[in-house]
């Protein structure tokens, strides 16, 4: 085993904190520490044996784990964690910063999706603005046409009904007409 590389036990011996106490503040605050993962074991790195008396000080003095969390953050205690696997290693660093990458990738990617969505919503304004004149062109056109039919329907009952009248007056007249002959014919045939 690495000499640089210490169990919690070993922890244990170096800075006379109980570890349970240890895997508590590993708990709490591991990722202010420089870690290995060996299998299921977790190493913790020397020089991690300051930043772990730090925070026993800390508790000593009553603070509270988010007190302690912004003190180690502003003291600058990294967060380094080393995967030691028998396929890779993985260095949290890294990791990190792959992911702040993939952040900004998300977000230019999810600034042209906000972007395309509203040139989409402007093209449904215009198709919904061209649909709303087609139909009232739609709509003006069909009711001038009604107006032509209705106009073209009491046309044609006018003129019905004047060439039924004319129809009328000229069977009264021949009607009249037959009986002035009947009554000269009358005259006449004898």
């Amino acid at each position: 085993m690495n000499e640089n590389w210490l169990t919690f036990a070993q922890l244990e011996e170096k800075t006379k904190i109980p570890h349970q106490t240890i895997r508590r503040y590993f708990e709490r605050h591991g990722h202010h520490l420089k870690t290995k993962k060996q299998h299921r074991s977790i190493l913790i790195h020397e020089d991690g044996l300051e930043t772990l008396l730090t925070i026993r000080e800390m508790y000593e003095k009553n603070y509270n784990v988010q007190r302690i969390e912004t003190e180690l953050s502003n003291h600058g205690f990294l967060t380094t964690v080393i995967i030691e696997d028998d396929r890779e290693k993985i260095n949290a660093l890294e990791v990190l910063e792959s992911l702040q990458k993939s952040n900004v990738q998300l977000h230019e990617k999810m600034e042209k999706q906000a972007e395309q969505m509203k040139k989409q919503e402007e093209f449904n304004s215009l198709l919904i603005n061209q649909l709303k004149k087609q139909q009232e062109y739609i709509e003006s056109t069909l009711k001038k046409r009604d107006e032509i039919l209705i106009n073209s329907l009491k046309e044609t009952l006018e003129t019905k009904k004047e060439v039924k009248e004319a129809a009328r007056q000229v069977a009264s007249s021949e009607e009249v007409e037959i009986k002035k002959k009947g009554w000269w014919n009358k005259i006449f045939s004898k």
